[in-house]
């Protein structure tokens, strides 16, 4: 459902994504097309109002990268919208630099544009952060080192990162994997990844090291699965 100037239509999204390692480097690119329909109201004279139906489309142009080297990592996101429902069309750039301390403890500094998000009635922003991010420490459920990291790419694209120096194979699998086992693949010094397209909202996640027992990520807040296991909790913001 859009929310747009106070009134919610019912909206059509198309979106397709691809990924491509290269050594260190991710690159990434995503087209979206989004339908939503408008209800406006408009004067018409002698203080009357009446409303109309306008729908209005929106299409994005997303690529971006991320490099990975040891404890430090670097992201960059261009975004391209034209037929924004908010007058927000041409270009949206972003960028991140973290670097890990240690003890699951990261450094983490972005500046950039955030384009307006029609489906969820947000307005575009500018934004600079410092601060501090806090990783999975040793926790319930894995074995030690099995820590999931999440940080996004671009707009929809998440990157997932899974600390296990000892695995020789790591899987996950959570509701917007359907359930079905995702391969992780290794990018060096202990660390699988994955990108996957994910909105914002709160998962379920397990993961599996090396054709063992499905368990929570370490760190991640715990919940009983319907099938008598242990999953975690994923909130991406």
């Amino acid at each position: 459902t859009a929310w747009l100037r106070g009134s919610a239509r019912p909206s059509h999204a198309l979106e397709a994504a691809a990924w491509q390692l290269v050594g260190r480097l991710t690159l990434s690119a995503r087209l979206a097309g989004l339908t939503v329909r408008v209800l406006d109201t408009v004067a018409t004279g002698h203080g009357a109002a009446a409303e109309r139906r306008i729908r209005r489309r929106i299409t994005d142009l997303a690529l971006g990268a991320r490099w990975a080297g040891g404890p430090a990592e670097a992201t960059v996101a261009l975004s391209l919208r034209h037929g924004d429902a908010f007058g927000d069309e041409g270009l949206a750039a972003s960028g991140s630099l973290s670097y890990r301390l240690g003890g699951g403890l990261s450094l983490v500094a972005s500046v950039g544009r955030q384009p307006a998000d029609a489906a969820r009635g947000l307005a575009s922003t500018r934004y600079a952060m410092l601060g501090m991010r806090l990783g999975a420490l040793a926790g319930d459920g894995g074995r030690k080192g099995a820590i999931l990291e999440v940080s996004a790419v671009d707009d929809s694209l998440h990157l997932l990162r899974v600390e296990a120096p000892e695995a020789r194979r790591v899987q996950l699998m959570a509701d917007f994997t359907a359930w079905r086992p995702a391969e992780l693949h290794p990018c060096g010094e202990g660390a699988w990844e994955i990108l996957l397209p994910l909105a914002p909202g709160t998962y379920r996640v397990a993961i599996r090291l090396d054709e063992g027992p499905w368990t929570a990520p370490a760190g991640l807040p715990s919940v009983e699965s319907e099938f008598g296991g242990r999953v975690g909790v994923l909130v991406v913001p």
